[in-house]
């Protein structure tokens, strides 16, 4: 009996060494060239939060989105006229982190939509109230992001007309 904290601890150390190197990350395959693509054991995607088919990103296409996404928070008016209240600043890293004005947010999910020229990267956090988050960003294949964070409308330049 008195083994039992000593197995649960070999137990634990066990997982934890299996998580840091590697052991429960997804694969997805590079079209038939034999290598593989992990995704990152921390990213998840929830798939029940689209209508269209979607999957966890690969280390390359989180990588490829992996920027600063530079624009301004507002809303839209009676006239459906864009009226910003303010710049605003995401950072997607490729870890699959990423912060808003400076402030560190925790994605609960982060989704590969669409493919070729058609393809963003979703990203979703906050309070999750029925089938969606709180703040949500698409990354976008033209370099730029969109989407709905607390401060407002996110755009950057290059996401949508104002």
């Amino acid at each position: 009996m008195k083994n039992i904290p000593i197995r649960a601890a070999s137990v634990l150390l066990l997982a934890l060494g299996l998580a840091a190197c590697g052991g429960g990350d997804d694969t997805t395959t590079d079209g038939g060239t034999g290598t593989t693509e992990a995704t990152p054991a921390a990213v998840t995607c929830d798939s029940t939060l689209f209508s269209a088919p979607v999957t966890a990103p690969s280390t390359d296409q989180l990588t490829a989105y992996a920027k600063t996404y530079t624009g301004v928070v507002g809303e839209y008016n009676d006239s459906f006229e864009f009226v910003a209240s303010g710049p605003a600043t995401l950072v997607f890293n490729a870890d699959g982190t990423a912060t808003l004005a400076g402030a560190s947010v925790q994605p609960s999910s982060v989704c590969v939509d669409g493919s070729g020229d058609a393809e963003q990267i979703v990203i979703h956090w906050g309070e999750k109230v029925g089938n969606t988050y709180s703040n949500h960003v698409d990354l976008l294949k033209n370099g730029s992001a969109t989407g709905v964070v607390d401060a407002g409308i996110f755009k950057s330049p290059g996401s949508m007309p104002s």
